[in-house]
């Protein structure tokens, strides 16, 4: 667990000074995901937010939406959840966890 705080508040200082740059947004995505791994071993609430921030640097990041899905679904946002799947998919058709999560989240409800 620290292993992953300490990972989390790096990552929190690298992105900070990353969003300032408006030409890094894409590559600051990947590091924003980066964080949201950390954030999901720490609690599903701050992988939540940390997917939205890297979504509002990169909207097409497919990882971003099928992480926060599994967090919205973790935290008993199923609609929210498939809402992220469904996006997913859209973007990768192939996605072969999107298309599992999408079912299970589809049976939950």
């Amino acid at each position: 667990m620290a292993e992953y705080q300490e990972i989390h508040r790096s990552l929190e200082i690298t992105i900070g000074t990353a969003c300032a740059v408006a030409q890094l947004k894409e590559r600051y995505s990947a590091k924003i995901y980066d964080l949201v791994i950390c954030s999901i071993n720490l609690g599903y609430a701050a992988a939540e937010n940390d997917c939205c921030t890297s979504l509002a640097l990169n909207y097409k990041y497919a990882k971003a939406y099928l992480r926060g899905g599994v967090a919205r679904k973790c935290l008993g946002k199923g609609e929210e959840a498939g809402e992220d799947f469904r996006t997913v998919l859209k973007l990768e058709p192939t996605n072969k966890q999107a298309k599992t999560e999408l079912n299970e989240n589809l049976e939950i409800s």
